[in-house]
């Protein structure tokens, strides 16, 4: 009488079955899930608006200096004698070497304000994929259950995607991304 190998056959099978499911929740279907739901919940944008907001947050307003010109040195001084001779000579006091520099450096400062901003911006999609790349890797194996059950299991770092997504993004990781 032969050996009968069909239990092990069987058990040999399913396990190998079930190692090859895993690996497929683990290694595709839940990284594809945690992506669709970063789509889904609208990341990009969401991402996108957080980086402006820090941002601007951060962008110190620019302070305009007065200009001098002849009302304010004879103007307040010499009150109507000095607004006459502003009526008579102001055009000579308008366009001073002062005037000039202050107006130079204020507009350095909000050009290099909005540089700053504008580069911000430009590496938001950058900051934005670290943050949800390095969620996934974080959390592979919490989605691989979710994806592997056909989310009728939904493990709590599945249910805080979002906030875990908030986080990586102002990691250190990520921040470095943007800068």
């Amino acid at each position: 009488m032969m050996n009968d190998n069909s239990a092990a056959l069987l058990t040999s099978s399913a396990g190998l079955a079930l190692v090859g499911y895993l690996a497929v929740s683990g290694f595709m279907t839940g990284p594809l899930v945690a992506k669709r739901m970063a789509a889904k919940s609208g990341w990009d944008h969401i991402c996108a608006s957080k980086i402006r907001d820090e941002v601007s947050s951060k962008q110190e307003p620019v302070t305009r200096m007065p200009k001098i010109g002849c009302m304010e040195i004879f103007g307040g001084w010499f009150g109507r004698a000095g607004k006459d001779y502003c009526d008579m000579h102001g055009g000579l006091f308008e366009n001073n070497p002062i005037n000039k520099a202050v107006e130079q450096f204020q507009s350095a400062k909000e050009a290099a304000n909005r540089k700053r901003f504008e580069y911000a911006a430009s590496r938001a999609n950058d900051r934005c994929a670290c943050a949800l790349t390095t969620t996934i890797e974080s959390r592979r194996i919490p989605f691989a259950i979710y994806a592997g059950t056909l989310r009728l299991v939904e493990p709590s770092s599945v249910t805080r995607f979002e906030s875990d997504l908030t986080a990586n993004l102002n990691s250190q990781l990520c921040v470095m991304k943007g800068e």
